[in-house]
Formats: C-alpha cells, structure tokens, sequence
C-alpha cells in the first residue's frame, strides 16, 4: 500500500469521451459551480457560437495503449470512455491516482465577464469537454443550462477542486483550445493552474492539435520512460529528441516541428517514481 498522503498504483485514462450523451449511472455530490453566476450562464450561447466538439476515436486507441503498459508495469488502471467519461467520475473518486491522462478536446468561452486579472480570468473560462459536452453546448444555444455538476464541461476552476494531491503527473493529450475562438493561449493556462492547483505534481499539455497517430507514439514513449523511473522534464526531452529526429527525416523538418513541438511539461513538486 501506498504512504498515506501519496498516491496509489492507480492511474486514470481518460478518452474518446461521447459528447452527445453521458452515462445517468452516477451522479456527482461534488463539483458546483462558484465561478460563473446565473445571469452570467445565460451569456454561454454567445460565448459558445462557433465552438463545437467533434469526435476523438484516436483518443480511444491512446487510453487502450496505455493502459496496456500501465497495467503490465503493476498500476490499476481505470478507463473512462464514451458515456463514461463523465464529469462526475473525475469528482467522485474514493484513491488519488498516480497518473492522469485526458485525452480529450480543450476549450475556452469569450465574451464572459471576467475577474479583473488575467489568470483568474482563464481559471473561469477555459476546461475541459467530457461526456455530454455536445449536449450542452446545443442547450446553452436554446437557452437552457444544464446543472453544472454535471454539464460534461469541466472548467479550470473546477478542476482545481479535484483531488490530485501527490498525483505524480497530469497529461492533458489532445488538449486543443483551437476548437473555439482563442485569445493568447488563456484555455490551456488556466487548465494548466488549475490542475496544479489541485496538487498535481507536473503538468503535461499539448498547445495545438497533434495527428492522432503520432500523439499516441508519443504518449507511448513518454509513459515507457516514466515507468522506467524518469523524470518527467527528462523523459519528455528525450522523447521529443527521438521523435523530431525520426519525423525530420521521414517528413521533413516542418512536419516534425508540428507534430512534436506542442507538447509542453510544467513542474510544481518533486517527482518520485513510486
């Protein structure tokens, strides 16, 4: 068993979530929503126009790889996909995982108001889809909002309630805000704190849409060094070296810029491999 006050073997995939509908089969007592008001929620259909969430069928062959490796290097794994991958699911949890990986869209809402500084901002606007984000972003445009807790949209500020304390690294994997209007990189900034601020350890993102092929090769590499026992800034480095090199001579410089520069790993704590 784990020290108290460190993670289990445990790891959380997240993937292909099914944003037209969400499993009714648990519900959350969790998360509800301080940061946006009513008045201000009536404001998401025009803050939403425009952003839509198509679906991510890579994102499912990237949680069944790595769940494969996770799984024969000794962690439970557990694997939320399609009407699975509901909001209530990443509240709702009784052990802190190690590893958490979402793969799934990001997004970020203009034309909300805002705090007054620019951090608080982003932690307000920017999230992530899961299960039934489709769904609520068809009833934000009639006019109808969905409980919170349970919108399949899960903002930054909310996620920073969630319960990663010690989790030794957070990957968000295909976490691509240019599904809807973007200024300046606020959605992954705030994703970014507000994971951290949930006590993620490192923090790993992607700053714009990858090829579902590649991201998975990628992810692959990453986890097998990780498991290996190094740490994530090394691990990511060398992966990224290895993968720029393979595609640069495959597909030219240009191409592996694209396919490998997005990823990016921010640190808050000390990495242990166990």
């Amino acid at each position: 068993d784990a020290p108290p006050g460190s993670p289990g073997r445990v790891a959380l995939l997240v993937g292909d979530p099914d944003f037209e509908r969400a499993s009714l089969a648990r519900t959350s007592a969790g998360v509800s929503s301080t940061t946006l008001t009513e008045s201000n929620r009536s404001l998401l259909a025009e803050a939403s126009r425009g952003i839509s969430f198509a679906p991510l069928p890579g994102t499912g062959r990237e949680v069944a790889q790595l769940s494969e490796r996770l799984t024969d290097a000794g962690y439970r794994v557990e694997s939320l996909t399609g009407t699975g991958a509901t909001e209530s699911a990443l509240v709702d949890r009784e052990t802190v995982p190690a590893f958490v990986h979402l793969a799934t869209h990001g997004f970020f809402l203009p034309g909300l108001p805002t705090a007054h500084d620019e951090e608080s901002s982003a932690m307000l606007l920017g999230g992530l889809a899961l299960a039934g984000a489709q769904r609520t972003l068809d009833a934000w445009q009639q006019g109808s909002i969905p409980a919170p807790s349970s919108d399949g949209m899960l903002l930054a500020s909310e996620a920073a309630s969630l319960d990663f304390s010690g989790t030794r690294c957070v990957v968000l994997s295909a976490c691509d805000t240019g599904v809807g209007r973007v200024r300046g990189g606020e959605g992954v900034e705030g994703l970014r704190s507000g994971l951290v601020l949930a006590g993620a350890r490192h923090v790993l993102l992607t700053l714009w849409p990858v090829d579902d092929n590649a991201t998975v090769a990628i992810m692959d590499s990453f986890y097998a060094r990780l498991l290996e026992g190094t740490p994530p800034p090394l691990a990511l480095a060398q992966t990224k070296r290895d993968f720029i090199r393979h595609y640069t001579e495959s597909e030219g410089a240009y191409v592996a810029h694209r396919l490998v520069a997005p990823f990016v790993l921010t640190r808050s704590g000390i990495w242990t491999s166990e």
